[in-house]
């Protein structure tokens, strides 16, 4: 699986560049990311590409986010190559098998551009093709340049997000905090400076890994109601996908762990009987629009309960785990302590089996029979 990005970024790479590989634990999607959390969409119309939508609903699609909240019109140029792409790329395997081809004309435009908007955005698309490729040097380059080179204010911002949560995301804590740090300190107004001060309370939460106070609404499948808290968790495992509909991999997520024979949490269950009732399963669902949040259900069939409030990224339950992209997997122990929080799928997979059997282990444990006694419980 994969990692995550921006809007109009987004769409090049969610739609034109399907890049997103199995296995490949880059970026979750190459669908830009969050709009900036909490503040307006920037005066100068730029869309901010990586981060979280803003909590006042800006238009404007950015990575991770909100797609349509808070920007600006479209620019043509860049929205002209971005059609001339998709059309000459539209199969996985052609953008895979022509990506030197795609950079080049990515960079050739974002030189012509200059420090304009569209050189930003060619800049961002840019990057996310060589994440995904695995050349994270040359990416923050791009990134850098957008930092360095943009003629506003409000792109030069993003541009340190991008690097900041980069950095986040391949564990890199003190180059992350440098570049955020330097976002709010330079661009305290920005409405990235709002998403920044998000990205450090997540590495922060990864850091202490202890667990917020949190509290949700879920709906299950036949659509029952009922209140899921911290305290609600003690003593179980607790699993939580932030996701949109537009989300790469998103059904493939949904049809191994509810799905798959070998893989499925009913499989789990079935070997072991034990941790009946000692998992639970939580969709958080970031889209703003219901019909698209609906139409991901119906498509990926999720059959644990979800939560859809209509607020983005400014979900309480979001704001609590510090969630700036997506995908995002929570795995929390039955003590309340984070076990994994952040978007590689396959280190999910990882925390929540090792926790699922420790969790078995203690259970057997707590009813062996003691002293050669058959029946007495421990």
């Amino acid at each position: 699986m994969a990692r995550r990005r921006d809007d109009s970024v987004g769409l090049l790479v969610a739609s034109l560049l399907v890049l997103v590989v199995a296995g490949a634990p880059r970026l979750a999607s190459l669908e830009p990311e969050p709009t900036p959390v909490g503040a307006p969409t920037p005066a100068s119309g730029a869309t901010p590409a990586s981060g979280a939508t803003p909590a006042s609903g800006a238009a404007g699609g950015s990575p991770g986010t909100e797609p349509d909240s808070g920007s600006a019109p479209a620019n043509d140029g860049f929205d002209a190559l971005l059609g001339t792409l998709r059309a000459s790329y539209p199969e996985r395997d052609d953008v895979q098998q022509s990506r030197q081809e795609i950079l080049a004309r990515l960079r050739a435009f974002a030189d012509a551009a200059g420090g304009s908007q569209d050189g930003a955005r060619a800049r961002a698309l840019a990057a996310e093709v060589l994440a995904l490729g695995g050349d994270s040097k040359a990416a923050q380059a791009e990134w850098s340049a957008i930092a360095a080179t943009s003629t506003t204010a409000a792109d030069r911002a993003w541009g340190l997000f991008l690097l900041g949560s980069h950095e986040i995301v391949e564990g890199r804590t003190q180059s992350a905090c440098r570049h955020l740090e330097r976002l709010r300190a330079e661009f305290p107004e920005s409405p990235w400076a709002a998403t920044a001060e998000r990205a450090l309370g997540h590495r922060e939460l990864q850091r202490t890994r202890v667990a917020p106070e949190f509290s949700a609404t879920v709906v299950d499948a036949r659509g029952a109601r009922s209140e899921y808290d911290r305290a609600s968790s003690t003593g179980k495992i607790t699993l939580v996908y932030f996701w949109r509909a537009s989300t790469p991999g998103c059904d493939e997520f949904v049809d191994t762990v509810a799905r798959s024979a070998d893989a499925s949490l009913d499989r789990a269950v079935r070997d072991y009987p034990i941790l009946a009732g000692k998992i639970v399963v939580l969709g958080v669902n970031l889209d703003r629009d219901r019909e698209a949040f609906e139409a991901g259900v119906r498509r990926a069939r999720p059959p644990w309960p979800q939560i859809h409030d209509g607020l983005g990224f400014e979900t309480p339950l979001a704001g609590a785990f510090g969630v700036f992209r997506v995908p995002q997997w929570v795995v929390l122990g039955p003590e309340g302590r984070i076990r994994y929080l952040g978007s590689d799928v396959r280190k999910f997979y990882s925390y929540a089996s090792d926790e699922m059997k420790r969790l078995r282990i203690e259970l057997e444990a707590a009813v062996a029979p003691v002293d050669g006694d058959s029946t007495a419980p421990r």
